[in-house]
């Protein structure tokens, strides 16, 4: 308690004022932030983070989000497919090795992208005995060697891509007795190099 003297025109007078201290240690200031942040660090927004840690919207969804790799096998439709580029795939294997028709599409889309199906893989359907029609996509540039070979029940081919680079040997070899290989008329010229004895044995040749 301190005494202050004030001067007046009846004389001096005195007050007595009350001064209390407050002394913070440091150990207060650490309990006292414990205690009073518990909305920073108690903060399920920044700490707790289910959104951030638990994630399931960012993790769960990475098979259809994120896009694949080269040479990554992907499914669509239980069908099997190596992407081969950053918007191509191959053909790798059916859904059903019992199918007894197939199409090669010109498009599949993996991960939310559309990618073209350009090839057909080696071997991809020689374990499919009771396959009788194939029909090859628009967009298909390449059939790998023995793509078709032993699948002795298929009787009608039909080809619609007119980008065809290469097809390998044995690609077609060993179908049945009266199959036919159909194919543009437009690329006869062409296409009669890329279907050689080697590669389609004793299939016929149409072209439409």
């Amino acid at each position: 308690t301190t005494s202050y003297g004030f001067p007046t025109d009846s004389g001096t007078k005195h007050f007595e004022v009350t001064a209390k201290l407050i002394v913070k240690t440091k150990e207060s200031e650490q309990s006292g932030s414990g205690s009073g942040g518990s909305g920073n660090a108690g903060g399920s927004g920044n700490t707790g983070g289910s959104e951030n840690a638990g994630g399931s919207g960012n993790t769960g969804g990475s098979d259809s989000s994120q896009p694949a790799k080269i040479g990554e096998v992907v499914q669509e439709d239980g069908t099997d497919y190596t992407v081969t580029a950053e918007d191509t795939v191959s053909f790798t294997a059916p859904a059903d090795t019992k199918v007894t028709s197939v199409t090669i599409p010109a498009t599949v889309t993996v991960g939310g992208k559309v990618m073209k199906v350009t090839e057909i893989g080696s071997g991809a359907f020689s374990k499919c005995k009771k396959l009788k029609t194939v029909t090859i996509g628009k967009n298909v540039t390449r059939i790998a060697k023995n793509a078709f070979k032993g699948c002795k029940k298929i009787k009608t081919v039909k080809v619609k891509s007119k980008k065809l680079k290469k097809v390998g040997n044995g690609a077609f070899k060993n179908l049945a007795k009266k199959a036919c290989i159909y194919l543009p008329k437009s690329k006869k010229s062409k296409y009669k190099k890329l279907f050689t004895k080697k590669v389609i044995g004793n299939a016929k040749l149409k072209w439409t």
